[in-house]
């Protein structure tokens, strides 16, 4: 999990930085950040003065535009790598999304998901559709509690 935060600070995102790590038999086959696909405009240069108590909601939008989730640009470098992501481990700072949920369970072959931190804008509608899919989820705060 402290790869996936360190990447997340590379984010360019102003509003959540999320850093993503895929690992199989204890190597890293992939990594991911949230931010905007390659040549396109950075959320950064886009809200240079971002205010959260103003253009949360304007950002919010602008996001789904603009930006892949980490998940989505962790798979994508999978996928351009012709990794064999089979029976894989997902670490992820923040909890999947449903469209990231749906996604992993696509992938078919991400096994267990472990997730930092609870996405505020989500549900645990995420989570279950994983654990529906045969994916186990881990809130790695309660691996930490467990110690």
């Amino acid at each position: 999990m402290k790869i996936a935060r360190d990447l997340a600070e590379e984010s360019k995102c102003v509003s959540r930085q999320v850093g993503a790590v895929l690992v199989k038999n204890e190597s890293i086959i992939s990594t991911g950040v949230n931010g905007s696909p390659s040549g396109q405009m950075n959320c950064c240069d886009a809200f240079p003065l971002y205010d959260p108590l103003t253009e949360r909601e304007k950002h919010h939008k602008w996001s789904l535009d603009h930006e892949l989730h980490a998940e989505i640009n962790l798979l994508g470098k999978a996928l351009d790598n012709h990794t064999d992501i089979n029976g894989s481990t997902l670490y992820v700072t923040l909890q999947p999304c449903s469209s990231c949920a749906m996604m992993i369970i696509a992938s078919k072959g991400i096994k267990r998901v472990i997730f930092d931190q609870w996405y505020d804008k989500g549900s645990l509608d995420s989570i279950h559709t994983l654990a529906r899919a045969g994916i186990e989820v881990i809130h790695f705060g309660s691996m930490e509690d467990e110690k």
